[in-house]
């Protein structure tokens, strides 16, 4: 006992004589950049990392040159177990470097030294190269507002030598600005470069270094900008949409970006009307708004003028055109050809239009049918079939024609329909009239042509070679000059019941005037008998009962009963050469039939309505016409 309790610890074994004492010594776990390594940066930051927590020892840590001999300025710094070795100024490029950490210079927290430690490395001596540049080399339809990118193998910064964009075309260089991040440059041009045009991008050597201050060969790229025009893609709504919204907003997609041009994009409806409208441009999509609703069941196209629209790089849009119909009802070719075989109908037994035809659950007046009978049958010419729509088509102001009966040929018969068509279109109601090579066809007599037409389609499946125009089967008014000529008189009983019934069954199932004159004249001449005397014996009603008469009675029943149907008739009297050589005074018919007299003649089986055979029309001395006879 030595009066320490320590020491008798000790002495007895029961503390080892090395508890808490560390004698290891600190080695080196990694290094950065690692023993041997090539291409290390300039500013490399080293890094030695030990096996253990460290601090600084007595003797000097080291970076030298190894082909001068130098030692490089640097500082140093220690966090735990790693020692930061920061160099005062770059390395030099292509330079080996022993990094030198003598005995003693490091230790750890006990004070147990390092072991002399050396390693190495060398700094980059490698150029940067181009790994890839946009636009790639050769590429074409570059946008004139087009900022490059050059994307390099390692990070760069700006050398000594200059980097152009150059204009082919002129020689001249394009003003850029250039900036770097890293491994990559940009270069912007600082105005649009030229449609169409080739362009060099020149980076010369030196121009780019990376960080070690290795400087890039030189390098060239070239593209071409945008040449090709841009075109529609889509629309919305599509061409010939039906039944679109009234509030709808149209969008235009492009091929590619775009921006107004110099001329305008409009909405029109059919009359050639345009509609106010506003226009934006977002990308490769032009939105067309109008500024109000669009009207229902109307026809509108969308028209977008030749430069109306162009690329970025100033091509322009061809001239473009769709069109797109609002909500409305919409018509078949075979509805407005059964609806044709119901006006015809209704024409032939009425000798007037009717009012409207009934298409399904609509009912379409008869301006708007016109409009849909002329661009059916144009479809039908043209092999094409699609929907048609009835639009707001007003009347004629005041129908008026010719009185006519004759045909018009296929050929005439579609101009005119294509006529109707451009007038209809143009002025938004149906025409007066048209114009014919038989003369001016009034519009009631228009419809009833085009719905005979359709009709003869729908049964026989080919148009018509020809089309009968009869003015009077639609155009039933009697000019006031010929009034007279319709009135009963003392031998001309055109209202007695015998005569109307008569002149009623006559001309049952005839369609025109001139078949229903023709009707009465055929029966008279074929039914009554002739008997010689002077002037008036029977009258009209007294010959029918007789079924005989002179030339006298037989004018009176012939006249009485085509006043009956309601065509104009009066009395003529000649003085003629008979077929016998004799000469005599004779009294004849006159039927007026759209427009024009008629000379009738129904004493002589050998005459046909207008056509005179027993005596010398020619030579005859004619004495005058009258509504009604003294004699």
């Amino acid at each position: 006992n030595n009066g320490s309790s320590g020491y008798a610890l000790f002495r007895y074994g029961l503390i080892n004589s090395s508890f808490g004492m560390d004698s290891t010594i600190p080695t080196v776990k990694s290094i950065d950049p690692a023993n041997n390594s090539v291409n290390v940066p300039i500013n490399k930051v080293i890094k030695v990392t030990f096996s253990e927590s460290i601090k600084r020892g007595t003797l000097s840590i080291y970076v030298k040159n190894s082909s001068t001999g130098k030692y490089v300025p640097i500082t140093t710094s220690i966090s735990g177990n790693v020692l930061t070795i920061t160099l005062n100024s770059n390395l030099t490029k292509g330079t080996t470097y022993n990094i030198i950490l003598n005995a003693g210079s490091i230790t750890d927290l006990a004070g147990n030294a390092l072991k002399a430690y050396t390693t190495k490395f060398t700094t980059d001596a490698t150029a940067p190269t181009v790994k890839s540049i946009d636009p790639s080399n050769n590429s074409a339809n570059i946008p004139i507002n087009k900022t490059i990118k050059i994307t390099f193998s390692e990070p760069v910064k700006a050398g000594t030598l200059s980097i152009y964009l150059k204009n082919l075309k002129t020689g001249k260089y394009v003003t850029v600005t250039k900036k770097i991040s890293s491994n990559i440059l940009t270069i912007t041009p600082a105005i649009s470069l030229t449609k169409a045009t080739l362009y060099y991008v020149i980076l010369n050597a030196g121009s780019i270094t990376d960080l070690a201050g290795n400087a890039i060969r030189s390098y060239t790229t070239k593209f071409t900008t945008d040449s090709t025009a841009p075109t529609v893609k889509s629309i919305d709504p599509s061409n010939n949409s039906v039944n679109v919204p009234l509030g709808k907003v149209i969008n235009v997609t492009f091929s590619e970006s775009i921006k107004a041009g110099t001329l305008g994009v409009g909405v029109k409806d059919r009359t050639g009307k345009y509609i106010p409208i506003t226009t934006s441009i977002s990308g490769n999509v032009l939105t067309i708004t109008p500024k109000s609703n669009l009207t229902n069941g109307t026809l509108y196209y969308i028209v977008l003028n030749a430069s109306s629209v162009t690329d970025l790089a100033g091509n322009a849009l061809k001239a473009y055109t769709t069109q797109f119909t609002t909500n409305g009802t919409i018509f078949t070719i075979t509805q407005i050809n059964a609806a044709a075989a119901s006006v015809k109908s209704y024409v032939e037994s009425n000798n007037r239009l009717p009012n409207y035809v009934t298409i399904g659950t609509s009912q379409v007046k008869m301006p708007q049918f016109l409009q849909l009978l002329v661009t059916s049958l144009l479809q039908i010419n043209n092999k094409t079939n699609t929907f048609m729509i009835p639009g707001s088509i007003n009347a004629p102001e005041s129908p008026t024609g010719s009185y006519m009966y004759g045909n018009i040929v296929l050929t005439e018969y579609l101009s005119i329909a294509q006529n109707i068509r451009n007038y209809i279109n143009s002025n938004n109601c149906a025409p007066n009239y048209m114009t014919s090579s038989l003369g001016n066809i009034q519009y009631e007599s228009l419809v009833y042509i085009y719905s005979k037409i359709l009709n003869y389609y729908k049964t026989n499946g080919n148009l018509p070679n020809y089309v009968l125009v009869d003015s009077s089967v639609t155009n039933t008014a009697i000019p006031s000059e010929l009034q007279q000529y319709l009135q009963a008189t003392t031998n001309c009983q055109v209202t007695n019941s015998q005569i109307q019934t008569l002149a009623k069954s006559l001309t049952s199932g005839k369609i025109s005037a001139y078949d229903k004159a023709v009707a009465i004249f055929n029966w008279v001449r074929d039914k009554l008998g002739y008997s010689f005397y002077y002037n008036t014996k029977y009258g009209a009603v007294g010959t029918l009962n007789a079924m005989t008469g002179n030339c006298v009675d037989t004018a009176h029943l012939l006249i009485a009963l085509e006043r009956a149907a309601g065509i104009p008739a009066r009395y003529e009297h000649v003085y003629a050469k008979f077929s016998s050589g004799n000469w005599y005074g004779h009294v004849i018919a006159q039927v007026w039939v759209n427009g024009k007299w008629y000379n009738v003649d129904a004493t002589s089986y050998s005459n046909t309505f207008g056509v005179i055979k027993n005596w010398n029309a020619s030579t005859a001395t004619y004495k005058g016409t009258y509504a009604t006879l003294p004699f």
